[in-house]
C-alpha cells in the first residue's frame, strides 16, 4: 500500500534530520492523511502528476506568483498555477486524464503541507503574508519527490 510506504519512509526522513537522531512519528490524523492522499495519488501515472508540477513551476516562473487570487494578469496562485495546466492539458490529454493528474498534484502538494505540519489547504497556505514565492517553489519541488516516491512504490 502506497500511503503506508510513504508514512514509513516520512517518519524515517524526519528521524533522520532530528538533531536527536530519535525516532519521529506523525501524530495519527497526519499518518491518515498522508496515507489517504498517498492512495489516491497511487492511481494516476506518475508521468502526468510530475508534468503537472513541473509546468505549474514554470507557470509560476513565466507568469509570476500572487496572493489573494487564483490568476491575475500579474500571476497565479500556487493552486491557480495548478489548475491552469490541467485545464491547459485537456486539448491533449482529454479531460479525465488532465483533471485526475491536476488532482494528483494537488494531493502530492498537500502531502508536503501535511509534513510541515500545516493544515493542508493550499490556498490559505499560499495567501499568508509571509508566504515568498521561494516557498512556495520549494513546495512544488517536494511534491515531485512524494509524487515520485509513490510512484516507485506502485
Amino acid at each position: 500500500m502506497a500511503g503506508v510506504r510513504l508514512v514509513g519512509e516520512v517518519e524515517a526522513w524526519l528521524a533522520a534530520q532530528a538533531p536527536s537522531g530519535r525516532a519521529v512519528e506523525l501524530s495519527p490524523v497526519a499518518r491518515r492523511q498522508v496515507t489517504q492522499r498517498a492512495e489516491q495519488i497511487a492511481v494516476v501515472a506518475t508521468d502526468d502528476v510530475l508534468r503537472v508540477l513541473a509546468d505549474a513551476t514554470s507557470a509560476l516562473l513565466e507568469r509570476g506568483w500572487i496572493r489573494g487570487a487564483s490568476s491575475r494578469p500579474e500571476g497565479l496562485c500556487l493552486s491557480g498555477a495548478l489548475e491552469h495546466v490541467s485545464r491547459a492539458m485537456e486539448s491533449t490529454w482529454g479531460y479525465q486524464r488532465s483533471y485526475d493528474a491536476g488532482k494528483a498534484a494537488q494531493l502530492a502538494v498537500e502531502v508536503v503541507l501535511l509534513l510541515q505540519g500545516v493544515i493542508p489547504v493550499i490556498s490559505a497556505w499560499n495567501d499568508k503574508l509571509q508566504r515568498t514565492r521561494r516557498e512556495v517553489l520549494a513546495v512544488l519541488a517536494g511534491a515531485q519527490q512524494v509524487a515520485v516516491r509513490i510512484g516507485a512504490s506502485r
